[in-house]
């Protein structure tokens, strides 16, 4: 949206700055020492006396990668930032407005943008220079957090969180169990300022005297106490796999039934409640692979792909009736779009997020986005993405809300 233009008439010539050296006042009046015929000055004595909550609203229509920005102009502006109007005033915009997609590349820097649906713009954003050099692989995104994970032969795997609008950022303390788990979410309390993560599983093989030891059991760790603390187990005739999406405090996790002949898709639930796991397996119809299950707009959502006589046939999307538990075909790509997408996925590989009504699909080898709009039932294409030509642009999605309230 553009901004409308005053009339000739009313509009004032501004006033040139003086080369001066670079500074900024306490009120926010910067000035630079390049050509002053580029830059307008502004009267701080005017400025000072804007009204706090006006000053609240205007800030906090700020596009996201200026919020990163603004907390060093200058004093009012750090401490308004982080003051209780202007927090609430931020959430309640955000509230009626798209949320954005975070794409972190995969490679040796982690360089990530976000998409603003209610314009259609990608915004490049800081990088997350803050963070150790070794934090690099995203593991899932939630009320304004980060949850990264970081993998090394025979140590245990290290958990971090972060919030990259405050830059605050905390490594978990280790797991009960040394284990590599599969199932990995995070769970925000935006309310509470509070976060839970689960985990369940174990990607590495150890044995013993009863051969093959699986880890079943769930670890929580709770931001509130900084532990963490064992669950309720998965069913032993399940193996959980890295997708799941949370709805109205149950999780939803892919599994695989181990014990089935031909290894059934499916998902079980989790309550974040009681911390059980339900033994109720919502099998998917017989011919599906490769399926991520999300939440969107408060409906349990299914991608997966069919395959006929060995090959992709197509990319379903399929939704659990909660009521009956079981799933409808609400959608399937187009013909012409699958045979586009398939081009760009490498070995059948590809990733999904949803964002309130929105399902976006990225390949494995670019940074082309596919969106399938529930509501409107339709499919199109993301714009490309700046970072479209790195050099390395494997990428994954994420829903993003940017929060300065998140704590870590």
């Amino acid at each position: 949206m553009g901004l409308r233009k005053l009339p000739k008439s009313t509009r004032k010539k501004p006033r040139t700055a003086k080369p001066k050296s670079r500074g900024v006042s306490q009120c926010g009046e910067a000035s630079t020492s390049t050509d002053s015929s580029k830059y307008v000055s502004m009267d701080s004595e005017l400025w000072c006396m804007l009204p706090e909550d006006v000053m609240n609203r205007v800030l906090a229509w700020l596009p996201i990668p200026s919020l990163f920005q603004m907390r060093s102009v200058c004093k009012r502006w750090r401490s308004a930032v982080v003051s209780p109007p202007f927090l609430n005033m931020h959430a309640e915009i955000l509230s009626k407005h798209s949320p954005f997609l975070l794409f972190p590349s995969v490679g040796d820097s982690l360089l990530y943008a976000a998409f603003d649906p209610s314009v259609g713009e990608w915004q490049p954003m800081p990088p997350m220079s803050f963070l150790p050099p070794e934090v690099k692989f995203v593991e899932g995104v939630a009320g304004g957090l980060v949850f990264f994970s970081v993998e090394a032969h025979f140590h245990p795997v290290k958990l971090y969180v972060c919030n990259p609008l405050t830059k605050s950022w905390r490594q978990l303390p280790q797991m009960s169990h040394r284990r590599t788990p599969i199932f990995r979410h995070m769970v925000v309390d935006e309310a509470a300022q509070t976060y839970k993560i689960v985990v369940a599983g174990n990607a590495d093989v150890y044995s013993n005297r009863n051969g093959y030891h699986r880890y079943l059991n769930t670890e929580v760790y709770d931001s509130v106490t900084g532990t963490w603390t064992e669950t309720g187990s998965i069913p032993s005739r399940f193996d959980p796999s890295w997708s799941s999406a949370e709805c109205n405090g149950i999780l939803y996790c892919m599994v695989n039934e181990a014990e089935a002949v031909n290894h059934s898709l499916g998902v079980i639930t989790y309550n974040m409640e009681n911390g059980q796991w339900s033994d109720y397996f919502n099998q998917l119809p017989d011919g599906f692979s490769l399926a991520q299950v999300v939440e969107c707009g408060g409906q349990v959502l299914m991608v997966a792909e069919r395959y006929f006589n060995g090959n992709v046939k197509n990319i379903h999307i399929l939704r659990l009736e909660v009521d009956t538990n079981e799933w409808t075909e609400i959608a399937k790509l187009p013909r012409k779009i699958l045979l586009e997408f398939r081009r760009l996925c490498e070995e059948d590989s590809y990733n999904c997020t949803a964002q309130k009504t929105k399902i976006y699909l990225t390949s494995s080898k670019s940074m082309d986005v596919l969106v399938y709009d529930v509501l409107e039932q339709s499919w199109e294409w993301m714009p490309k993405c700046p970072f479209s030509d790195e050099g390395d642009t494997r990428a994954v999605g994420f829903s993003y809300s940017p929060s300065l309230s998140a704590t870590v």
